[in-house]
């Protein structure tokens, strides 16, 4: 079903505005487990993630918060951009919103959703309980969802209304033109696509269900360039299929054996690369396989870090850069491989304190974006001479629960302690101003001692001073550490350990 979900506003008095506070927004949180997605408007770059029940929308190119989505019921489970509509799992619910406009929600599965892809008008929802759904994002349909209706269907609207009330069966010209235009609008993907169902009482537009082969439970999505009306879905058991999303039909079926898996590993991620026929499989023994969908050939495989940790995404560079594939798993390492020369370019371990759940190489440049369970999202740029990347920008949050926070002079800043052993401010006012104090180039001593830079931090906080009096001139916080039986001061006009 779809129906409209708008919620309280501030300052509502009704019933449903209970509670003597309401959310407003939450402070530190930049990036939860959950796959980003990467769009562009124009010529900038955007990345939409989810931060617990709301989703947040960064600009690229400065990493600053631009856009806060509406407050949901839950905890957001998946995320789907396409324009201006963003589309946010909430358990078994996909809240849709037009920028921080929330337009309405579909239900339709039993269980948690768990992977949403938008591929021309519709959009694909995988739940945990093996369903895949496929509903209509036309203009019109989420119009009518929305109490509106475009031009182009209030016409074919008029057009039938003047057609019962002359009680003929034919109407001029120009109402036909305005009919076929409408009908054009809502069901334009390809000439053999089936007709938008509705709802005989409401007029909803219902999603259509997808039958999938037995024993065949679905994990991932994606499109193969130049395949018309055609997905790609991994499974748990490790087989692919091939499918017309207009037709329903299965066109095939990869079976684990042609993908050099044996043992039937799940597969966990699907990413088309540039070269056509051509996809990435990832999978949950930490293997990945570029297999030819034309053929089912495997082209080249190889192994992740070692770690057999499963992969969790994948991205291609593309334009005039080198040909490499970047692949992230839940070990929280990143390994970068030269596909040319069919060899390991560069591993980079310790890129998030937890799973990578999401990376990506902007079109046409050599930077990657990389998202983890940590609160953290990153920017590499692979520009050194030996083909390593550094680390470009990062926006972050605490990693693990804070356990000490106040705040700071007149309430403009929030001073933060966690077990992730840091001590951060946050700005009320502007979220880029947020930043962790830093404790002596302790990301470069972990690279040169090969270890994480966890272990390098002090202990955690368990208990902290501060004083704004003549704060540029000397440091003005102290903490107090497990552990420890010293006091450790702080320049926070400066964000470093003092002398």
């Amino acid at each position: 079903d779809a129906r409209g979900a708008r919620g309280p506003a501030i300052g509502d008095t009704s019933d449903a505005m209970t509670s003597l506070f309401y959310p407003f927004r939450a402070l530190g949180y930049v990036n939860e487990g959950v796959p980003f997605v990467e769009h562009r408007r124009g010529t900038e770059h955007f990345v939409t993630v989810s931060a617990g029940k709301a989703f947040q929308v960064y600009n690229c190119e400065r990493l600053r918060l631009v856009l806060v989505g509406p407050q949901g019921d839950s905890d957001i489970t998946a995320l789907a951009v396409k324009g201006d509509l963003t589309f946010a799992a909430h358990g078994r619910d996909i809240v849709v919103c037009r920028r921080t406009h929330r337009v309405c929600v579909f239900g339709g599965h039993a269980d948690t959703v768990t992977a949403l892809f938008t591929f021309g008008p519709r959009l694909y929802s995988i739940c945990a309980g093996g369903r895949v759904l496929g509903w209509d994002i036309g203009k019109d349909a989420l119009d009518h969802l929305d109490g509106k209706r475009s031009s182009a269907a209030k016409r074919a609207a008029d057009a039938r209304a003047s057609m019962a009330d002359d009680g003929s069966g034919s109407s001029d010209s120009d109402s036909d033109e305005s009919a076929s235009d409408a009908m054009a609008d809502e069901t334009a993907f390809d000439e053999d696509q089936d007709l938008p169902r509705r709802d005989p009482d409401t007029g909803a537009h219902l999603p259509r269900e997808y039958r999938m082969p037995e024993g065949f439970t679905p994990t991932c999505i994606c499109h193969p360039d130049t395949y018309l009306n055609k997905v790609l879905i991994g499974a748990t058991d490790g087989r692919v299929l091939l499918l017309n999303v207009n037709t329903g039909k299965h066109i095939y079926v990869f079976h684990p054996n042609n993908m050099l898996n044996p043992s039937g590993s799940a597969v966990t991620c699907l990413e088309q690369s540039p070269a056509l026929d051509t996809v990435a499989v990832g999978l949950g023994n930490g293997r990945v396989v570029i297999q030819n969908v034309r053929l089912d050939r495997t082209v080249v495989d190889f192994t992740h870090d070692g770690s057999g940790r499963a992969i969790r995404s994948m991205s291609f560079t593309t334009g005039n850069q080198d040909p490499l594939i970047a692949v992230g798993s839940d070990a929280g390492s990143v390994s970068v491989w030269d596909l040319e020369k069919r060899r390991l370019r560069t591993i980079m371990p310790g890129t998030h304190d937890g799973a990578v759940t999401q990376a990506h190489f902007f079109l046409g440049q050599p930077v990657l974006m990389t998202g983890g369970a940590d609160n953290a999202l990153k920017q590499w740029i692979f520009d050194n001479a030996d083909g390593t990347g550094r680390l470009l920008r990062f926006r972050a949050g605490h990693s693990a629960p804070p356990t000490r926070v106040e705040f700071y002079g007149e309430g403009l800043r929030i001073l933060s302690a966690g077990d992730d052993r840091a001590l951060r401010v946050f700005s009320t006012i502007q979220d880029q101003q947020s930043k962790e104090l830093s404790q002596s180039h302790v990301e470069r001593r972990a690279k040169k001692l090969g270890v994480a830079e966890q272990e390098l931090k002090l202990p955690p906080i368990r208990g902290l001073a501060w004083c704004e009096v003549r704060e540029r001139d000397w440091a003005n916080v102290v903490t107090c550490h497990a552990g420890e039986t010293r006091a450790y001061t702080w320049r926070l006009a400066h964000g470093v350990l003092g002398e």
